[in-house]
């Protein structure tokens, strides 16, 4: 299958390697050209698993990303929240029908970059899903290498707009075979909305890692992960132009609609 990969974090760097190797021709984009260059120039990224330490070649690394995702069945994009309206506009002139985007994680970007698809001029009918982690513990070690420790084996999976749920799932399904698990579109059947911290103590996470042992004890800590109360849908309407700020001790950190 022909696969986009977008970005430079350390899931995009797993992601570029681990599909390659399992065969798909995949087209890496990174915006930071210098950043990139060891990349751009070796055409491989370094890979260590259980498996040892190999170089695994990529079909096309680019800091053009319309070259990334032009006739690109699945776009992949391991951002992070903050990422995903910047990625919008630059994929807006790109996009054709049928094409699926995938953010893992999502945290309902797929209404925000649709929203920010639309407003900059794109009508291609895609669909955009989301799951609610990385499919990969992962680490890089250099500009053109990259350790995965762990692989997903279950990644609950909504699509927006739902009724391409069955075309997406397929699609994503094929770049991560027996980990997708369907779940309804949220936006149209979620009970409402409410913030939260989603805290990982990296410390214990990496100790664990280094063992190779499981590091869901990473997650598993006395307030870990601080929640508001939740707002019904039907009080608090779509999530478009809604207020979200964060403040600690009274001071305003972040804030934004």
């Amino acid at each position: 299958m022909k696969i986009a990969v977008l970005g430079g974090g350390n899931g995009c760097y797993a992601a570029a390697a681990d599909l390659s190797e399992a065969g798909h021709e995949v087209r890496f984009w990174r915006r930071d050209s210098d950043a990139f260059k060891p990349v751009l120039e070796s055409g491989t990224i370094r890979l260590r698993d259980f498996k040892g330490v190999r170089d695994v070649r990529i079909a096309l690394p680019t800091a053009d990303i319309g070259a990334a995702v032009r006739g690109a069945e699945f776009i992949l994009a391991p951002m992070p929240a903050f990422a995903q309206h910047d990625l919008a506009v630059a994929l807006a002139p790109h996009l054709t029908d049928g094409q699926v985007i995938y953010l893992p994680p999502g945290t309902f970007g797929s209404y925000v970059m649709m929203r920010v698809l639309r407003d900059h001029g794109c009508r291609a009918d895609v669909a955009i899903a989301e799951t609610g982690t990385l499919p990969w513990l992962t680490r890089k070690r250099g500009p053109a290498e990259v350790a995965i420790t762990t692989r997903a084996t279950r990644l609950p999976t909504g699509v927006f707009p739902a009724r391409h749920s069955a075309h997406a799932l397929k699609v994503i399904s094929a770049a991560f075979p027996g980990a997708i698990e369907p779940v309804e579109d949220a936006l149209s059947k979620g009970y409402g909305y409410a913030c939260s911290l989603d805290m990982t103590r990296r410390d214990l996470q990496l100790k664990k890692r280094a063992k190779s042992l499981p590091w869901d004890i990473g997650k598993d800590i006395e307030h870990s992960a601080p929640i508001s109360a939740v707002v019904p849908a039907a009080k608090f309407g779509t999530p478009s132009k809604q207020k979200i700020e964060m403040r600690l001790n009274g001071v305003t950190k972040q804030s934004s609609d």
